[in-house]
């Protein structure tokens, strides 16, 4: 995650959350919509998620993820949590893999949605169609169509 400077001028991580500090920070940040949240398709790091702390003390984690959850969204936690119970139970049951894999390719033809319109956005504000593509991730041709389509 990159963060605005303006995101530590009113916030900061509560450190009462000694795993997810992070991932409350990122909620608040998304719950209080003043703040855009980009997709980029590029490495910026590569991080180990097998053996961290969270992974360690998964106890620990699902507790503060869970009060994070309550705390933060209040009445909507309850749809949040369904929806986790509902995962669990397709884990159960072995059709998560198939089903995530089939929503997965739906989802990222959203994400290559998204992408072009960063692009599209990029070149409106009068960056050159390739290097837009190359920022956003996607063709030079499906920038040029999706721009075109708009002045027409």
């Amino acid at each position: 995650m990159f963060y605005p400077r303006s995101v530590f001028s009113t916030r900061r991580y509560d450190v009462t959350y000694r795993i997810a500090a992070d991932w409350d920070l990122n909620l608040r940040c998304y719950i209080d919509g003043s703040y855009e949240f980009i997709y980029i398709h590029e490495f910026v790091a590569i991080y180990n998620d097998i053996d961290g702390l969270s992974t360690r003390e998964i106890r620990t984690t699902m507790r503060e993820w869970r009060s994070i959850i309550r705390n933060r969204l209040g009445l909507m936690s309850i749809l949040f949590t369904v929806r986790w119970s509902f995962m669990n139970i397709l884990e159960i049951l072995k059709i998560r893999k198939p089903l995530k894999s089939f929503l997965s390719r739906w989802i990222e033809s959203g994400r290559d949605q998204e992408n072009l319109i960063i692009a599209k956005r990029l070149v409106e504000q009068g960056m050159p169609v390739e290097e837009a593509a190359e920022v956003a991730g996607v063709s030079v041709d499906e920038v040029c169509t999706i721009v075109n389509a708009e002045i027409i």
